[in-house]
């Protein structure tokens, strides 16, 4: 039989981070799943590629034209 540690898997604060960290293990998540999620639109783009909307909002306000 199996015992729990109870130590975490995907250690980390920021959501965008651990679904970075879960498709680098377990590769991309399945794009049925993506569609039906309440919140894909925040942490993916139309494509379906992992970003994080504040993360982009600070880049594009950051950027230096």
């Amino acid at each position: 039989m199996y015992q729990c540690v109870h130590q975490v898997l995907f250690p980390n604060e920021a959501v965008a981070m651990i679904l970075a960290r879960i498709v680098a293990v377990l590769g991309p998540i399945e794009t049925e799943m993506l569609e039906k999620g309440q919140e894909t639109h925040k942490y993916f783009t139309k494509e379906y590629d992992l970003y994080h909307l504040n993360e982009v909002i600070f880049l594009n306000i950051t950027k230096k034209t």
